[in-house]
């Protein structure tokens, strides 16, 4: 279940880790803080990233995945802190608790994915009319 051999130990499947739920704020909050920045200096979001294009995407990710899930799309602390820094936000877009909870988990990952599976296999029975 490991993805390692029994016998010789060798790796067979690297694991699948992502980060930790509890690096993660609610993505909401920072899009309205985004998109509040951006009208008050005139622009569009975008625009006000096109500085790091790198942003630009990252941003656009987070608005469509909030429109999709609204507040139960979360976005990890890393991003979070590089897009308010981006986008030059001084305003506490989250609680300073919420914040310093999720910087404490900032490197934490949580292995997910199939760990294997359980077969259970059967031939079928001979019917009646096809035997001699």
């Amino acid at each position: 279940m490991s993805g390692i051999d029994p016998r010789t130990g060798e790796v067979l499947v690297e694991a699948k880790h992502l980060a930790d739920p509890r690096a993660k704020l609610a993505g909401e909050p920072l899009v309205v803080a985004l998109e509040v920045a951006a009208a008050e200096r005139g622009v569009t979001v975008g625009r006000m990233l096109a500085a790091r294009p790198a942003m630009v995407k990252r941003a656009a990710q987070l608005a469509r995945g909030v429109d999709r899930e609204g507040q139960a799309h979360l976005i990890r602390i890393h991003d979070v802190e590089k897009l308010a820094r981006a986008a030059g936000l001084v305003a506490q877009v989250y609680e300073a608790e919420d914040l310093a909870y999720a910087r404490k988990w900032r490197d934490a990952t949580v292995r997910v994915g199939n760990r294997g599976y359980d077969l259970t296999l059967a031939s079928p029975r001979a019917s009646a009319c096809c035997t001699a």
